[in-house]
């Protein structure tokens, strides 16, 4: 007994039918971004932790079918990764992030749906172990919209690092004033990115939220810093589902199922070794 007794549907989902649904959706030149770092952007990385970067994510919709096609076969949103060039936001912004810093992409990324009523994930931060720097930190997460993410639709909020009672001592500590909190409302296809010290979550959608509200996450790592982390190498369409399934064993918030899936994926993987 390996824990896949009864699971037949959802492999044949992922390993069958996800990639049919969303090839047709994943040309590469869709998910191109140019996007850019002005001194303002890196005068507010620096002061509060966070700032948007110039220009868009991706083309307009590029992403809207993969999150559908993921949902219609009752997938988490996560697989849209699955799809090739999904990630071309992350590399851009490592690009678009060299005046700060020479940024690789690291094996880290999600994607998110949130239905009016619902919120996203409760405060956290990107890294609570080490204090990083604050004009070049070590590690930079990433979070786009798809689709727009205002106040009532469950934009990002934050505590900008002078306001934030605990850092940079208590890191460890997740609580802070009402009143130094900052949403962060974001138009469709906007990249915020911030400082993984900072402290952040998702905000809650209203149930009048007209919508879902979807974005898609990765992180950067400054080159050479933490070799023990895992940078994005993944090619074809194997890879991808692999990388999907260690994220799943990383983050959660999934379906047992799903967990499932993934824990025998990786464990195929290192018998594969």
């Amino acid at each position: 007994m390996n824990g896949t007794e009864g699971l037949g549907p959802i492999f044949r989902t992922i390993e069958r039918e996800l990639l049919s649904h969303l090839d047709p959706h994943s040309d590469r030149t869709l998910f191109e971004s140019n996007l850019s770092t002005e001194e303002a952007t890196q005068r507010r990385l620096s002061s509060e932790g966070f700032a948007i970067l110039g220009g868009p994510i991706s083309a307009p919709r590029a992403f809207d079918p993969l999150f559908d096609a993921a949902s219609q076969l009752g997938l988490p949103p996560l697989f849209v990764f699955a799809a090739a060039g999904t990630l071309g936001f992350a590399e851009a912004a490592a690009r678009a992030l060299a005046p700060v810093g020479d940024y690789e992409v690291l094996e880290d990324f999600w994607a998110f749906e949130v239905a009016p009523g619902a919120r996203g994930w409760p405060p956290h931060r990107g890294n609570g172990d080490a204090c990083f720097s604050r004009a070049q930190p070590t590690l930079l997460n990433l979070w786009g919209a798809v689709g727009p993410a205002s106040a009532d639709r469950a934009c990002m909020y934050a505590v900008p690092l002078d306001e934030d009672p605990n850092y940079p001592n208590h890191l460890d500590k997740l609580d802070a004033p009402l009143a130094a909190i900052r949403a962060l409302p974001l138009s469709d296809r906007e990249l915020l990115f911030w400082n993984a010290n900072l402290l952040h979550w998702g905000g809650p959608a209203s149930v009048f939220a007209g919508g879902l509200r979807r974005a898609v996450t990765a992180t950067l790592v400054l080159r050479g810093a933490f070799p023990e982390l895992r940078r994005y190498e993944a090619q074809t369409p194997r890879e991808r589902l692999d990388a999907i399934a260690r994220q799943v064993l990383v983050y959660g918030h999934v379906a047992p199922e799903i967990e499932a899936w993934a824990r025998f994926t990786v464990g195929a993987g290192r018998l594969l070794k």
